[in-house]
């Protein structure tokens, strides 16, 4: 239990000890950190936020898929269908923006479309 916070932490020496590439230092510290997470992942929130995360990795959704089977997890529909889920995710982005919200308020109110999109995604999976 709780491997995955000590291998993210312990990527960071293993990486300078070896002279790893960046990249695959960065990979190898989102696989540690993340792989045991979306099996248990319930809350539309947090699917948002890892999905969102994976985006920016380089270690992408095929990489992502790839590490948590090797490690004997359940890959999760939202993974399994990562590109549809991510697009419902953009698209709702792209909402209109009520004009009496700044700032802040502005990108929590995308991300509650984001939630509230991804949400019915997944609704409609099953």
């Amino acid at each position: 239990y709780g491997h995955e916070e000590r291998g993210g932490a312990l990527m960071k020496d293993i990486s300078e000890t070896l002279g790893l590439p960046r990249l695959w230092s960065r990979c190898a510290r989102f696989a540690a950190v993340e792989h045991m997470r979306p099996s248990r992942m319930k809350n539309p929130a947090k699917i948002r936020d890892l999905l969102r995360a994976l985006e920016g990795e380089p270690l992408g959704a095929d990489g992502f898929r790839t590490v948590i089977a090797a490690d004997g997890g359940e890959i999760p529909d939202f993974l399994l269908d990562y590109e549809r889920f991510l697009a419902a995710i953009k698209a709702a982005a792209k909402c209109r923006v009520p004009e009496t919200l700044e700032g802040p308020q502005i990108g929590e109110y995308i991300r509650s479309n984001e939630i509230r999109a991804l949400r019915e995604a997944l609704k409609e999976t099953g």
